[in-house]
Parts: C-alpha cells; sequence; structure tokens
C-alpha cells in the first residue's frame, strides 16, 4: 500500500504503551485503565509504532486515516493541567495554571521532515524537535 496520508499520536504518560499486531491492522493501548484497549484499523488504514510512545496512522484515504486517529484519541484526550493523554504530533499544547499558581507553560512540538526525494509529505525517519515557549 502507497500511503500519501499520516498522522501521528503520541503517548504522554507514566506506563502508556502502545503496540500494533497483524501487520497494523490491530491497536493495542495501555492507558492506565484495568485493560488493553483494542482497534482495528479500516482497510484503507495501516497503524505502525515506531516508540511504544509514538504512532503513525497512514493510508490512502485522508478522511478514513484521521477519522480513525480521532477515534484512538477520543479514549484518552489530553489532560488540560498535567498535559497527559493523547496528543497529536503537530499539536501546540497549553497547560493551564493550578491551584497551587505555578506558571504556564506551552509547549511546541514541531516535526522536522528528513525526506531524501525533497518533498514535503512526513516521513517516518522524521526528527521530533520541542520547544519551550
Amino acid at each position: 500500500m502507497d500511503a500519501k496520508f499520516f498522522r501521528f499520536l503520541r503517548l504522554v504518560g507514566v506506563g502508556f504503551k502502545a503496540r500494533t499486531e497483524r501487520e497494523g491492522r490491530e491497536l493495542f493501548l495501555k492507558l492506565g485503565f484495568s485493560h488493553e484497549v483494542q482497534f482495528t484499523a479500516p482497510p484503507a488504514v495501516r497503524v505502525f509504532c515506531f516508540k511504544p510512545n509514538l504512532i503513525c496512522f497512514a493510508g490512502i484515504d485522508k478522511q478514513r486515516v484521521y477519522h480513525f486517529a480521532g477515534a484512538v484519541r477520543t479514549t484518552k484526550p489530553p489532560e488540560v493541567y498535567k498535559g497527559k493523554g493523547l496528543l497529536y504530533m503537530d499539536e501546540q499544547k497549553h497547560v493551564s495554571i493550578t491551584a497551587t499558581g505555578q506558571r504556564i507553560t506551552t509547549v511546541k512540538v514541531i516535526l522536522v521532515y528528513n525526506c531524501f526525494d525533497n518533498s514535503n509529505e512526513k516521513c517516518p525517519n522524521s526528527i521530533l524537535v520541542i520547544s519551550l515557549i
């Protein structure tokens, strides 16, 4: 399958892990629940886990890839105060002030493309750059 559309998710949290089976057809997530959460990918979507905390959704249909990534993200959306959960790779996360009056921190995650064919498509061999604002 020649994938044209990609969507990356990061798992942020202690003990959060992801794994795939059956050649990218099934996704298993450990998100702090009493059980593993299992997803079966649609026919036009493949799932890859480069690290236990980095998930890549790839496919030829943009709507199906983004819809499946959104469905996976709804299992553990990002928290406002601690920033834990499933975050998109290019998402800018704003952590609010806590009750004790800690300062506001904004984390900007940038994906630097490292493609050898000089295209602007997202590649699996990309570099992650995190900057604090």
